[in-house]
């Protein structure tokens, strides 16, 4: 393969993979503005938040900085991928911010359209999650983490370790919440909706769209 074709390849893996964290954002923010819930992976920083008085884009940057030391420091070692994690993770803190802005206050008054809201959230991430790991570049943090840990642990399944790790972030967001504002508006039913349904969104979305965006990044021969 040409040079030029691989660069210009390398190009459209880094616009889908950026592509895929601002459907994300959006996904993230829609379910912030229901009220019914963030997502597991999410809700940490939506209740630091909260508590503290920051931007949440912050302090997913934050959070996901902290992911990548843990991943130092299980591997002892510095790799290449850790910074490109750490500038795509700044870039997801800032579109997390962006979506925020976009939205504003906008929530839809009655129960049955806040699930609406949710529902389009679930689409939202489902489609970002396709988008950025159809890019096949590196890793969120926290996906990085746990395949760090399992590296340690390799007995220990990547999906068990990834519930685990998800588990810890809701209950610590869930303490957080009610210790500071007294209530659960991070951690509800939606949480729960999303976990068992973004993956099966994600599905949907897989069989049609993969394929696609795997030609566009890999060529015809890759996809096959």
């Amino acid at each position: 393969m040409k040079k030029e074709t691989i660069s210009v390849r390398l190009l459209y893996r880094i616009g889908f993979y950026v592509i895929g964290l601002l459907f994300l954002a959006f996904g993230v923010a829609v379910a912030s503005n229901s009220e019914l819930g963030i997502s597991p992976t999410n809700s940490l920083p939506f209740a630091i938040s909260a508590a503290c008085g920051i931007k949440v884009g912050t302090i997913i940057i934050l959070e996901f900085s902290c992911y990548i030391i843990v991943q130092m420091i299980l591997l002892r070692q510095f790799k290449p991928s850790y910074f490109i994690q750490l500038v795509f993770s700044t870039i997801f803190g800032y579109f997390v911010d962006f979506a925020k802005f976009v939205l504003g206050t906008f929530c839809l008054a009655s129960y049955p359209g806040r699930l609406l809201m949710l529902a389009v959230s679930i689409v939202l991430v489902a489609l970002g999650l396709v988008f950025y790991l159809s890019a096949e570049l590196v890793p969120m943090p926290m996906e990085g983490m746990c395949l760090a840990i399992n590296q340690k642990l390799p007995k220990a399944p990547f999906h068990r370790i990834k519930i685990f790790a998800d588990c810890i972030s809701v209950i610590l967001a869930a303490i957080i919440s009610l210790i500071f504002t007294g209530g659960l508006s991070v951690v509800r039913e939606g949480t729960v909706i999303s976990a068992l349904f973004i993956g099966k969104t994600m599905g949907i979305f897989n069989k049609p769209l993969k394929p696609i965006l795997h030609n566009i990044c890999f060529g015809e021969e890759a996809a096959r």
